[in-house]
């Protein structure tokens, strides 16, 4: 159910339950009003026939010239039927209006009249003038008319609150059709952006609050552009890469263990013609040497591709056997590295371990394609619940930093997926990446 719906049912249940209360205050405050009138009316009406009938002895004469006491010119008096019989019951006179009819319908009559029959009995009043007998006077409550009064005012009210109803319903429709225009623009923009339609915008409402929401919603949708941008860009970037890596594989093998195998060919050839055992013996040595750097270099070819080392030997040895590594491959930059490792790298999880491995293995690489460095330091420490891993080297070259080159930003993309914080910038003739992991083991 919509909301504007809903809004209008609430309104429209809380109005009826007003009206419905008001009309119940209504009636009750009728029925009471009209019991007063009719009780006074016909008190007034007793008293009267009393003090000039039963104590005038003119009445008589009248009675006897006329036939009549007058009553039927009472036709005007409300709320009372008045009605004279004689001695023998027989009715002589009444006020009775033909013309007035009953209106009102039985359930509202019902309404008005409930528990009030007590007040509506007749009462009949004896005539003795002069001690002669002359019969009785009936009175008896008549809300006819007042009855058809408060109908026609319960009609007239109930017909201007269905139009306030009404009113009100076409009230609401619309105006909160247009405070709910820009909603609907956000529900529509959203779809958009669930189809992968980044270049959306919705337009700005003059209401402060869905002012502020569809600004929000437009730098949420510009930010969402950017990052699918950004993936596309880092996906072709991963396919390159892929590329690359097999063109590396199939390079490393080529060029090393392709003539290494050349080299053993070679020497094993020269070992089998005819020579003397000495020869022999140092020809075997070279293949022995060779295949001890096949073997070493076939490792280090592993370990790039497969982190299986650190379950066998740990993250602290894992990473000493890549720096070495990394010094015997640089050896002749004559490099001065510096290392600080914690002893408490065992509270990490396995997926923070591998992290923390290609961070490092990165930051080398890195170092050895674009720096001249002299001077190089790795630390990984712990600090306030945090793992801060630091490498710093000053051997920066002459050219602009991008921040933007596929190693820091898969650096970067690895130290978020672990809620850490990654920096990479130039400090004077230095280049630091800072890099802080909470210690989710602790």
């Amino acid at each position: 159910m919509s909301f504007k719906l809903r809004l209008i049912l609430i309104v429209n249940t809380l109005l009826i339950l007003s009206i419905v209360l008001s009309l119940i205050l209504i009636v009750l405050n009728s029925a009471k009003n009209t019991k007063s009138e009719i009780l006074s009316s016909k008190q007034l009406a007793s008293y009267a026939i009393r003090q000039s009938i039963q104590k005038n002895p003119e009445y008589i004469k009248y009675l006897e010239a006329n036939r009549t006491l007058g009553i039927s010119e009472l036709i005007t008096v409300r709320h009372l039927l008045i009605e004279y019989y004689n001695k023998d019951d027989l009715l002589l006179e009444t006020n009775l209006n033909q013309n007035t009819q009953a209106l009102t319908p039985a359930w509202f009559s019902f309404l008005l009249s409930w528990k009030q029959k007590e007040n509506y009995e007749h009462e009949i009043i004896p005539l003795n003038v002069s001690g002669k007998d002359i019969g009785y006077i009936k009175l008896t409550p008549d809300p006819t008319s007042e009855f058809n009064e408060i109908w026609e005012q319960f009609k007239n009210s109930l017909l201007v609150t269905i139009i306030f109803v009404l009113l009100i319903n076409v009230s609401i429709f619309i105006i909160f059709s247009r405070i709910l225009s820009p909603i609907n623009q956000l529900i529509e923009s959203f779809d958009r952006l669930a189809k992968k339609q980044f270049n959306v915008a919705v337009p700005l409402p003059k209401i402060l609050e869905f002012n502020t929401l569809s600004r929000k919603f437009n730098v949420m949708a510009r930010q969402l552009k950017k990052n699918n941008d950004e993936i596309m860009r880092l996906n072709r970037a991963v396919v390159n890469i892929q590329e690359d890596e097999k063109k590396s594989i199939s390079r490393d093998l080529h060029d090393d263990f392709a003539q290494s195998l050349a080299a053993i060919q070679a020497e094993a050839y020269v070992a089998t013609e005819k020579q003397s055992q000495a020869f022999k013996n140092v020809q075997l040595k070279k293949i022995i040497s060779i295949s001890k750097s096949m073997i070493q270099d076939l490792r280090t070819l592993l370990q790039s591709l497969n982190l299986g080392i650190i379950d066998e030997v740990g993250i602290e040895t894992a990473l000493n056997d890549l720096i070495d590594q990394w010094i015997k491959k640089n050896k002749q930059k004559n490099v001065e590295l510096e290392i600080n490792i914690t002893e408490k790298l065992d509270v990490l999880d396995k997926r923070q371990i591998i992290n923390l491995y290609r961070i490092i293995q990165e930051c080398l690489t890195n170092i050895s394609k674009h720096s001249d460095s002299k001077k190089t330091s790795i630390s990984i420490l712990e600090k306030k619940d945090q793992l801060k891993i630091m490498v710093r080297n000053n051997g920066i070259r002459k050219t602009k930093i991008k921040t933007s080159k596929l190693g820091l930003i898969g650096m970067r993309e690895r130290v978020a997926a672990l809620s850490g914080s990654f920096s990479a910038k130039k400090i004077k003739d230095n280049f630091v990446v800072t890099v802080l992991i909470p210690l989710t083991g602790n």
